[in-house]
């Protein structure tokens, strides 16, 4: 839900790592010790889940406030939070009523859970592709922007930005112009596509 929400680095994280891990390891050592036993310190694992899901309403509440979250995404995370929560009330007060008879007192809970990080990771891979996807145009669009069609060397607008980078970090450079011979006649004689032949090849002694 942090990385659904670019809120990574919160601190939420940390705190409730940290409360999962405490839980854990005083009902791990006080069971094993005898001094108290599983379902009876379930109470603090059911805490432990409720604050992750405050914490999880928290995150979401604050980045719609910044106004950077898509409705899609708010749509998957009520769905996901409402399969979560009716797993976690199941569990609940299958708990309550039958106290502690059940064989298993999170049943529910992990199915609930399982299909809200399933939502969530779908949700991730669909904006990670996206985001990749533009990433590569936005690098096809570049390479298309500095280089020439026909020849694939660096056009006009390259070489304008390349003066402006000597410019810039004022380094010495060396210009070498060329000019192709008889293209003209060429173009005349043979037409267009002979010409382009002709450019072509020149450009590959170039670049050679």
């Amino acid at each position: 839900m942090a990385s659904s929400t670019d809120h990574r680095k919160t601190i939420l994280l940390p705190i409730l790592l940290s409360l999962t891990m405490i839980n854990y390891a005083l009902t791990l050592t006080l069971s094993a010790l005898g001094i108290s036993d599983v379902h009876l310190m379930l109470h603090f694992s059911h805490v432990n889940i409720v604050i992750a899901l405050i914490m999880t309403i928290y995150l979401m509440i604050r980045r719609i406030r910044n106004n950077k979250l898509d409705k899609g995404f708010v749509y998957t995370v009520i769905i996901a939070m409402t399969f979560a929560a009716i797993g976690v009330a199941s569990d609940l007060a299958r708990y309550l009523i039958t106290n502690d008879r059940l064989d298993d007192t999170s049943y529910f809970t992990r199915i609930g859970v399982l299909i809200f990080v399933s939502l969530l990771g779908i949700h991730l891979i669909r904006k990670r592709t996206r985001l990749a996807i533009d990433k590569e145009r936005a690098v096809v669009m570049e390479k298309m922007a500095y280089t020439d069609s026909l020849t694939g060397l660096a056009n006009r607008a390259a070489f304008h930005e390349k003066e402006k980078e000597v410019a810039l970090n004022k380094t010495d450079c060396i210009i070498i112009q060329l000019d192709i011979n008889y293209l003209k006649t060429v173009n005349d004689k043979h037409g267009h596509a002979e010409g382009d032949r002709h450019i072509t090849k020149a450009a590959h002694i170039i670049q050679e």
